[in-house]
């Protein structure tokens, strides 16, 4: 992995409001799972209906990451930054306060946008401005958010409080970042001369399609993030509902899930393993794989536990450090349109994948959640071992 650049002290507050504001990103959608049995209850919708909120999601995400390269050349990123946190906040606060499983739809859409536009922008920034290591922690600050999420989710509902107070408590969360992306609005600018400035506003997403990179890519950010949000998404069902585990235990394994990816995420970024991104990846997908089977085959309800810390430590580094080398690999003018879109394409996998399984769950039971899950791991894998023989992935 690559070693550790001089960090200027005046980047350092950007640093800590970045890996916050990612810290508070990964709350919405990991609450979502510990929360979806009181949703469901709520609304009186069914397994296959909660997929929904993801298809949702998605489509605001896809299409506002996709622009998010465009966005960043022709606007100031700090307002981008500033303005996708307060809508981020509204939306949360629409969620709350839904009247009806309609209106907790029409603001997942907003939601999907707003986010997309503060997380490709903050991949952007720093593909363009540090190193891999701290975008693997920036990454880890997203698995803290998420990891934590669960845990304020299950303490809410053991205290029985209602749902919505949760997501009220991340609107407040939301809104802080707000005000640190305020103060500091004129700080994130991705350092451009007026030629490569000009060729990025000149760079359309056409272009950047064309390249076979982009479209390997956008297959292996499409069931990525599908898998490592589903597996946290349906991780609760299945132990609770599924296995007969009780909630709160449910709730705790699907916490240790997220920590045990955000741990990934610092230890891959932290150590220096000289590993080629092929190398990498490859390992961990292998990995992924091996702790889908063991969840899967589940003898014993221990093995459930053993099975998700797996999943989540091989499949930590993996986001990071493909961001980051689509910026290495197609510089500009294409690598911020580039990272846009393979942004949206893991916003489509979060929408699609977690449906897919809740559709089967539903029509064939939760049992089908792992083997699932392990067929979109096998196809991941194809795809890395595709990319090796190409050779179209650099070495870090």
């Amino acid at each position: 992995m690559s070693s550790v650049s001089v960090v200027r002290r005046d980047e350092l507050p950007l640093i800590v409001i970045a890996y916050a504001s990612f810290f508070v990103l990964g709350f919405p959608g990991a609450i979502l799972g510990v929360l979806t049995p009181a949703i469901r209850d709520t609304f009186s919708i069914s397994l296959d209906t909660v997929g929904q909120y993801f298809l949702a999601f998605s489509a605001g995400y896809i299409i506002a990451s996709s622009l998010t390269g465009r966005l960043i050349a022709h606007f100031k990123t700090g307002t981008l930054l500033v303005m996708s946190c307060l809508l981020t906040a509204g939306a949360l606060a629409g969620i709350a306060l839904s009247s009806s499983w309609a209106i907790f739809f029409a603001f997942a859409i907003l939601l999907g946008a707003s986010s997309a536009i503060q997380d490709a922008g903050l991949n952007i920034v720093f593909a363009a401005r540090f190193n891999a290591r701290l975008m693997n922690w920036l990454h880890a600050a997203f698995g803290l958010g998420a990891m934590t999420a669960p845990l304020l989710a299950t303490t809410l509902l053991q205290s029985s409080v209602d749902w919505r107070i949760g997501y009220g408590i991340i609107v407040f969360l939301y809104l802080a970042v707000v005000v640190a992306f305020f103060l500091t609005r004129d700080h994130w600018e991705i350092p451009h001369s007026t030629e490569t400035a000009n060729a990025v506003r000149g760079s359309s997403l056409a272009q950047t399609l064309r390249l076979p990179f982009v479209w390997m890519g956008i297959a292996l950010f499409f069931m990525l993030a599908g898998i490592e949000a589903g597996v946290g998404q349906w991780a609760p069902s299945l132990l609770g509902e599924g296995r007969g585990i009780d909630a709160a235990t449910a709730g705790y394994w699907t916490t240790a899930y997220w920590a045990s990816f955000t741990v990934g995420r610092i230890f891959f970024g932290a150590v220096d393993l000289r590993l080629s991104a092929q190398a990498l990846v490859r390992a961990v997908g292998v990995a992924c794989i091996g702790g889908l089977l063991l969840l899967w085959w589940s003898p014993v309800d221990v093995l459930d536990l053993v099975a998700l810390l797996i999943i989540g430590f091989s499949i930590a580094p993996m986001f990071a450090t493909l961001i980051t080398h689509t910026q290495n690999t197609l510089g500009d003018p294409h690598g911020s349109n580039a990272i846009g879109i393979q942004m949206a394409a893991a916003s489509f996998g979060i929408g699609v994948i977690p449906w897919v399984v809740g559709v089967a769950a539903n029509a064939l039971g939760l049992e089908t959640v792992p083997p699932f899950f392990l067929v979109f791991a096998v196809l991941l894998l194809i795809v890395i071992l595709f990319i090796d023989r190409v050779g179209k992935v650099k070495d870090k």
